[in-house]
């Protein structure tokens, strides 16, 4: 479902900002 696929981004998004990757 896209719900999945937007929680995946937003873990992936998160992940890079606390990487400091912005």
């Amino acid at each position: 479902m896209q719900i999945l696929l937007a929680i995946l981004i937003a873990a992936a998004a998160s992940k890079v900002q606390s990487a400091g990757f912005a």
